[in-house]
């Protein structure tokens, strides 16, 4: 998790697990010779936001195709702003997970 990516690399900027109420989240996940057409998905997921949302909440998810050795960036942009409390983004490889990350907005 980052609060951006710098360049064509997509490297992370400010690696962070804590967000603020307008920050664009970014997961950034580096693959490492993947073949080709492998699929990529992030979902994204209101964990505990009180009673802003119910527990567990889907925001959104994304899927993409890649290859090769670079990062790809998941990012997820707030429609207006988060509410605070524990947010997750689980990230599949080929339809398995393959991590899960849980960050915080304060």
């Amino acid at each position: 998790m980052a609060q951006d990516v710098q360049g064509e690399a997509k490297d992370p900027v400010n690696p962070t697990r804590q967000f603020s109420a307008n920050s664009v989240f970014h997961a950034v996940v580096a693959i490492e010779d993947a073949p080709d057409n492998t699929k990529f998905k992030a979902v994204w997921y209101a964990t505990d936001v009180g009673s802003a949302a119910p527990c567990n909440t889907l925001i959104d998810s994304f899927e993409l195709a890649s290859d090769g050795t670079r990062n790809l960036d998941f990012n997820l942009t707030p429609s207006s702003r988060w509410p605070p409390g524990l947010f997750r983004v689980e990230i599949y490889v080929n339809s398995t997970p393959d991590s899960i990350v849980d960050f915080t907005v304060r």
